[in-house]
């Protein structure tokens, strides 16, 4: 199973004084034997 990753990406224009944020967090993949469930958990937040 992969593990999860959480990359920030911070993003500023010089010009225009317009920053952002993008944040993903990815929690990876869980495998439930019992039941033979594959479950993924992921989400992107984005603030400018």
């Amino acid at each position: 199973m992969p593990p999860g990753e959480q990359p920030w990406w911070v993003s500023r224009d010089l010009v225009d004084y317009h920053s952002s944020l993008e944040i993903v967090k990815d929690q990876g993949l869980v495998h439930f034997d019992a039941i033979d469930l594959d479950v993924e958990r992921n989400a992107t937040e984005l603030c400018s």
